[in-house]
């Protein structure tokens, strides 16, 4: 009995150390980030210092699965920041993060802007399958294009307690890009987004392919707004989304819709006739 109890132990012991040795703590700094992030690899959480500055100096490239969190903020101190970045040329990163495997990031605040203030195009580029959860983030500016460009592979965000602002760099004219873009044929498994706040939106909050454009694959699985703010928006809030169940409950919408499209415009009214059928579009 008492080598069995020793046993569990050590057991217990070892698999403790194991998780302790998985958080990463990373010093503020230019390309801190990524270097720690290339020399631990995935299935890690890298822990960041409130009040530290992170530049990126490459984009983040994420196919093992990876959570980053920033510690606690005291009175005045605001959360660990990372900053979008540009190459060589002075171009700035096409994204922040292209995302092929799970991936939280949480209590840390976004610049999508390099330091020549030019707007990052996107924030997450995602490239397979993938669960990605956003939770107590700031994002301000939020993007030149995109929040989430679901490129290919079934999409799973959550977006939770958080604040973005500023989405796109046009100034003038109605169409820019959506928000939250859901290109890939699978869809959305998951689209949930709660207790958040969305300032100065543009063209369109949510994108997604419509009914003949998905085939086999079929509609988005479930959309969930609740307890959210919706605050300045150029247009529509759903645009061409395809869903088998979309729950919009409790949400506050102020000035959104300020610039209304007319029933002439492009594909995505029924009047273009040539895509194929697209009385899908809402502005709820």
């Amino acid at each position: 009995m008492i080598r069995i109890a020793t046993f569990i132990f050590v057991l217990v012991a070892l698999f403790s150390v194991n998780l302790v040795s998985q958080v990463i703590d990373v010093q503020p700094g230019y390309g801190t980030l990524n270097d720690a992030i290339i020399a631990n690899g995935g299935d890690k959480t890298y822990k960041l210092q409130a009040g530290g500055w992170y530049g990126l100096s490459e984009i983040l490239e994420i196919y093992t699965p990876i959570t980053i969190i920033g510690t606690p903020t005291t009175a005045g101190q605001m959360p660990a920041m990372i900053q979008t970045g540009s190459n060589p040329s002075g171009i700035t990163f096409s994204n922040m993060f292209t995302v092929g495997a799970d991936f939280t990031l949480r209590n840390v605040y976004l610049v999508n802007a390099d330091l020549n203030n030019s707007y990052g195009p996107i924030v997450i580029q995602q490239t397979n399958p993938a669960r990605i959860v956003f939770d107590y983030v700031t994002i301000d500016p939020a993007c030149g294009w995109m929040f989430h460009n679901l490129a290919a592979g079934s999409g799973n965000l959550h977006i939770t307690n958080c604040l973005f602002m500023r989405h796109s760099s046009e100034a003038t004219g109605i169409y820019d890009y959506p928000f939250i873009d859901g290109g890939s044929t699978e869809g959305y498994d998951t689209l949930y987004v709660e207790n958040s706040t969305f300032v100065d939106m543009g063209f369109s909050f949510y994108i997604a392919m419509v009914s003949f454009q998905r085939g086999a694959e079929g509609p988005d699985h479930f959309v969930w707004f609740n307890h959210n703010s919706f605050i300045f928006g150029k247009s529509d809030l759903l645009n061409s989304y395809y869903t088998n169940s979309t729950f919009f409950t409790n949400n506050l919408m102020y000035e959104w819709n300020i610039m209304p499209f007319t029933n002439d415009f492009g594909l995505w009214f029924l009047n273009y006739g040539d895509e194929g059928p697209h009385n899908t579009r809402t502005c709820l």
